[in-house]
This record gives structure tokens, C-alpha cells and sequence, in this order.
């Protein structure tokens, strides 16, 4: 009987030193240092056009636009354009914004302000553009129509009739548009009843920028 108490209390006090010394272990070793690692995400911010026609003209000024038409005549008969143009525009590079300019006129003077509009429908993003939604031009000529419209926000109806004071219509980001393919067939017309309609001028311009590294550049190019 006393040869197993003896057993037991062996047993019990080893295991007692067992569980001690576990804890010392696991108390007093000298601590892990886990090291996180972090993940730093650079949101870049893409280059804006401030929205007047300093901006605009800035662009013109440093070579970065293209004429897209010039002295070209247009005129709608029955709800047809007889005259119309397509002009595809290749780009290289990135564009971070930009301008839609467009100069016309018929035969007696400006563009009919209730009935008369400019079309410009790139792969259906467009049609009959909002001339209110335009950015006010200085010094405008009263016989001649002018439109200036920021790139990422092109106002238009996709049919006829044209009111200038719609409140539902469409707006297209021509920027991501231009941006998403090297080609870009743009279809061009008037909406006038006048065959003397001209498009005197439409010219894109637009900023370039770096996607990797959020920077301005003058790399990108659009051409015809």
C-alpha cells in the first residue's frame, strides 16, 4: 500500500513540474515579433480640364487637337441628312480629358435656335448635340453657331426633334470612348433645311496623362 502511494505521489508531483514548467515557458520566452506587412494602394488622380475656354485655347495653344472637319457643307431634307461625313480618329496614348468644338452657320447666319441642330455620333454615343449645355464662348459672333463642350460630358439627343431646352437626354464620356479603342469612326452632319449649311470647323482637343504614374504628359495623339 505504501509502495503505491509513493506511485502516485511521484506521478502527481511530475506532472506538476511538467505543467509548471510549461507555463514558464510559455510566459517567459522572449516575445515573437510578427511583422505585418502592408499594402499601400496609390489612388492616382486623373488630370482635369478646367471647364472654360482659357482651357480650351491653352490646349489649341500647345499643339493637342485635332481638326477633325473644316469648310464642310451639311443640310437635312425630309428628316435625312443629304450630306453628311465620317471621320475616324486613331489615338495613341491615354487622354485625360478634353474639349468637343464645333463652328457652323447656314446661308443667312447662325444655326435656327428652336429647330436647327449639329449631329456628331461616335459608335452611337451621340447625335443631336444640346447647344444650352455649351461652355460659354467670349466674344461669339452673332451670325455664326458655336458649341464647346467638355469631353467626359457630351449632352445630346440620340433623335428628332431637337429641343434646346430638353431636360431628358443623353450624356456620353467621349474620353473613355476614345480611350477604350484606337479607332473611332465619328459620324457628322446638320440638322438644316438650308443646303447652304456649312461646318466650318470641328476640332477635338485634349489633355494627355500616364495611367502608371498619375503624371500630365504630352504623349498621346489623335490623328486622322
Amino acid at each position: 500500500m505504501k509502495a503505491i502511494i509513493q506511485t502516485i505521489t511521484i506521478f502527481i508531483v511530475g506532472a506538476i513540474i511538467i505543467v509548471f514548467t510549461g507555463w514558464l515557458v510559455n510566459n517567459f520566452q522572449e516575445p515573437k515579433i510578427i511583422e505585418k506587412e502592408k499594402t499601400i494602394e496609390k489612388i492616382l488622380s486623373i488630370p482635369e480640364c478646367s471647364l472654360g475656354f482659357d482651357s480650351y485655347k491653352s490646349l489649341i495653344d500647345n499643339n493637342q487637337s485635332l481638326l477633325v472637319l473644316k469648310d464642310v457643307y451639311s443640310y437635312a431634307l425630309g428628316g435625312r441628312f443629304i450630306k453628311s461625313h465620317s471621320v475616324t480618329v486613331n489615338r495613341t496614348g491615354e487622354i485625360a480629358c478634353g474639349f468637343l468644338y464645333i463652328r457652323a452657320k447656314t446661308s443667312i447666319g447662325a444655326l435656327d435656335e428652336s429647330y436647327d441642330s449639329v449631329y456628331v455620333n461616335p459608335h452611337d454615343f451621340g447625335g443631336h448635340l444640346i447647344r444650352s449645355r455649351s461652355i460659354p464662348i467670349p466674344n461669339q459672333d452673332s451670325d455664326i453657331t458655336e458649341i464647346l463642350l467638355p469631353l467626359d460630358s457630351i449632352p445630346y439627343l440620340s433623335s428628332l426633334p431637337y429641343n434646346p431646352n430638353v431636360e431628358d437626354y443623353s450624356i456620353a464620356d467621349w474620353v473613355k470612348l476614345l480611350n477604350v479603342t484606337n479607332k473611332v469612326k465619328f459620324n457628322i452632319a446638320l440638322s438644316v433645311e438650308d443646303r447652304g449649311g456649312i461646318i466650318e470647323e470641328m476640332r477635338i482637343a485634349y489633355k494627355c496623362w500616364n495611367p502608371e504614374t498619375g503624371k500630365e504628359t504630352h504623349d498621346c495623339q489623335l490623328s486622322k
